[in-house]
């Protein structure tokens, strides 16, 4: 095709191809710049979870307030994560060895178990400080790191560009309240409408004059890059509105960071969970119908903050057994992170079960005996979201880390609610394969 008769976008596009060409054969020595050098057999105790220093200036391109092409920047808290994946890694396998988790609730956190005088019959109410010994920045990181490791499949934009999508779908599935103003609903990102002649100008669609209405177009599905620029910017206008100063990009990504689903995963299916099933060992706790009921950020200029509110329910195995007969129990959480001060704590956790009684528990919407039809039909979503794992294998191997992993994992799904394209097509692919042998294709 002439290269006159070819639109722009396909002009575009191809320059982009070319770029990308050029380029693939640097791939590993680009990686070299944002990635710790190859860790050694052992890693001394004296490393500490510091980005290793950049000495060459970062070539790839920061696209910003582009809309469609919009990425997260590349600030300090990115390369943090980045860099320091390696030594997660390792930290991983080593523990797993040892039939250990990556990390635990009391590293995180500050609070003696041994305060609990019955662990068969909980009712927590408490506050609970950080570890200082673990950072702001390793908290985010783990958080990632453990929700979603393909991110580091490939070099840093890779996962700048997974981080943004990421950020734009669950903005869709979260209610957001930004110094008080509670209109940054999932509705509200549902409805973001963008200028047809501009990828900048993007605003809700009840915020549009109805005579403006035919200069904008819907949303696509798949443009989460689109919302994700529309929410840090209104992160941006905020902190300018009140002339907060010490409001920066890496501020702004740590609050976008923490207003994905990872975190949330994070601390209940890889902290609460396992922490909750120490108290009852040798049985063991299951999250069920996790929910997020609002991110509340403070910007101002004496507070930069995000306090998320989280609440499930819990799933106990009896005699190594997980049965939806057996009590369940409820969980809150208000977890705040101070951005200034670069801490995090529990403002609320919330834990109520009794494993003594054979009643069911919870605060939400007790399940009693006098409404069987309501009651079974309980216990059939619990088993259908607990899924295949635990029908194809019903006993709990207690008494070791794999078997806290395994419970862990099984809330997993319900909370992020949904899998990027590039793993629905892996999996689509392994469906299509298995078919195909099925039929002796």
């Amino acid at each position: 095709m002439d290269n006159i008769n070819k639109t722009k976008k396909q002009r575009v596009n191809e320059l982009r191809k070319k770029y990308r060409n050029r380029n693939k054969s640097k791939k590993y020595n680009e990686e070299q710049k944002y990635s710790s050098e190859k860790l050694p057999e052992s890693i001394p105790s004296e490393i500490q979870d510091k980005p290793k220093p950049i000495s060459v200036p970062i070539s790839l391109p920061i696209e910003i307030n582009k809309g469609k092409k919009f990425i997260m920047p590349e600030t300090e808290i990115i390369k943090y994560i980045f860099s320091n994946y390696q030594k997660y890694n390792y930290i991983k396998k080593q523990r797993e060895n040892s039939n250990e988790y990556p990390v635990t609730f009391d590293e995180l956190f500050l609070f003696d178990i041994n305060n609990i005088p019955n662990r068969l019959n909980v009712n927590l109410n408490i506050q609970v400080q950080q570890n200082t010994e673990f950072s702001l920045d390793k908290l985010i990181s783990y958080s990632i790191y453990t929700t979603s490791p393909y991110w580091f499949n490939e070099d840093i934009k890779f996962l700048l560009n997974e981080y943004t999508n990421q950020l734009g779908k669950d903005l869709r599935r979260g209610d957001y309240i930004i110094n008080n103003d509670n209109k940054y609903s999932r509705d509200l990102f549902q409805s973001l409408m963008i200028s047809s002649d501009s990828d900048i100008n993007i605003i809700p669609k009840n915020e549009i004059n109805e005579n403006d209405l035919q200069n904008y177009k819907e949303i696509e599905e798949s443009d989460f890059k689109i919302i994700a620029n529309y929410y840090y910017n209104v992160l941006n206008k905020t902190a300018k509105s009140n002339n907060v100063t010490s409001f920066n990009d890496n501020i702004n990504n740590k609050i976008c960071l923490l207003s994905i689903q990872n975190i949330n995963n994070f601390i209940f299916t890889n902290i609460l969970g396992p922490w909750i099933s120490k108290l009852i060992s040798p049985e063991q706790a299951f999250i069920i119908s996790a929910n997020v009921l609002n991110s509340n950020i403070i910007i101002n200029i004496s507070q930069i903050s995000i306090e998320i509110h989280m609440k499930c329910g819990l799933l106990f195995s009896k005699d190594g057994v997980l049965d939806p007969e057996i009590p369940f129990g409820d969980l809150e959480a208000k977890l705040f992170f101070d951005l200034l001060n670069n801490s995090y704590k529990f403002n609320l956790l919330k834990i109520i079960y009794n494993l003594e009684s054979n009643s069911l528990i919870t605060t939400n919407q007790p399940l009693t005996n006098t409404n069987n039809i309501q009651q079974e039909t309980s216990k059939s979503s619990i088993m259908q979201n607990i899924g295949t794992t635990i029908n194809s294998n019903p006993k709990i191997l207690y008494g070791t880390a794999a078997a806290g992993i395994s419970g862990a994992l099984i809330a997993l799904p319900f909370l992020l609610g949904g899998k990027s394209k590039k793993i629905r097509k892996i999996n689509k692919n392994i469906k299509k394969r298995n078919t195909k042998k099925y039929l002796g294709k």
